[in-house]
């Protein structure tokens, strides 16, 4: 049960499924109209997910290792794991042995769909969540950003697999723009709602961060900057939806999902109100957990989708 909690399994969990909903609500779906053959079988599909999320619990594993100070500080005590009820060595051979799991999975998957330089983007997004817990998430706003590029490059793994098939949509040109749209929406959407909780999460754990001598946004800038970024973040979200509302009601005709993009502009109102009134910790804990469900909203969107 630590070793899920270690590696946070509702949010591997998440990763599954988005790359799940974009391959089988969003991709699939078109390529059989026109009969494109993916460029993943369906058994390579899920090998690449099982690579994401080998790759996402190591990152976990690492950033607890060079966290496990601060949070004694930031966390309750049942939700320290490392240096508790697993120790630092066995945290450290549960990270290798992980990435060298998901190292030789992907290794795997690159020789057998032919692409062996897809053999790099392994070491590639492992070094960059290395580098994330090690130092760069003790710069401003350095660190939420790659997160955040990483959040959307969870979709956009599976776009980039299937760049080849998809480029073939471009002879249904209707087809080809809405596809691209849902996509490209979707990506600017998990990036702008992981960048806002990332700097939010920053602003809950200030004090452990200072004590270790962190330079993150709220401590190198002062909270009030940092609030009013996160609150620019935040109108930028807004404006996404009513964007994506609008472009999927009129372009792409899915009133459904242009409705539910609509009123999920109401949470993001909410965030933004309890971003203006936050002051303590436990407001930017709460603010840090009401981000979740419009994260969860995105995924929602995907899964009543209708190619």
């Amino acid at each position: 049960m630590e070793l899920l909690q270690l590696v946070r399994w509702p949010n591997l969990l998440i990763v599954a499924l988005t790359q799940m909903l974009i391959f089988f609500r969003v991709l699939n779906p078109s390529f059989s109209q026109l009969n494109i053959k993916n460029a993943l079988s369906q058994d390579y599909f899920f090998l690449l997910v099982a690579i994401t999320l080998l790759l996402t619990a190591g990152g976990y594993i690492i950033n607890d290792v060079y966290d496990k100070n601060i949070d004694k500080i930031d966390k309750p005590p049942h939700k320290v794991i490392i240096g508790s009820t697993i120790d630092l060595e066995t945290a450290y051979w549960l990270y290798f042995v992980v990435h060298l799991i998901g190292f030789i999975l992907a290794l795997y998957l690159a020789f057998q769909v032919e692409k062996p330089g897809y053999v790099g983007l392994f070491p590639l997004a492992s070094t960059g969540l290395y580098l994330y817990s090690r130092w760069l998430k003790r710069r401003p706003l350095i660190g939420n950003l790659l997160i955040a590029l990483y959040c959307a490059g969870v979709a956009g793994i599976v776009w980039f697999a299937e760049r080849v098939a998809f480029s073939q949509l471009a002879s249904a040109p209707v087809l080809y723009q809405k596809v691209k749209g849902i996509l490209i929406m979707y990506l600017l959407f998990a990036f702008l709602t992981t960048l806002f909780r990332e700097i939010v999460k920053d602003m809950e754990d200030i004090k452990g961060d200072q004590l270790a001598n962190f330079r993150t946004a709220p401590i190198a800038w002062g909270t009030k900057t940092t609030r009013n970024i996160t609150f620019f973040v935040g109108i930028l979200i807004i404006a996404l939806l009513f964007v994506a509302g609008w472009y999927f009601w009129q372009q792409i005709h899915i009133p459904l999902s242009g409705t539910i993009l609509i009123f999920l502009t109401l949470p993001a109102f909410i965030l933004l109100w309890k971003l203006w009134k936050a002051k303590e910790k436990k407001d930017f804990h709460d603010l840090s957990q009401w981000s979740k469900f419009l994260m969860l909203g995105g995924i929602l969107i995907l899964l009543l989708i209708e190619i």
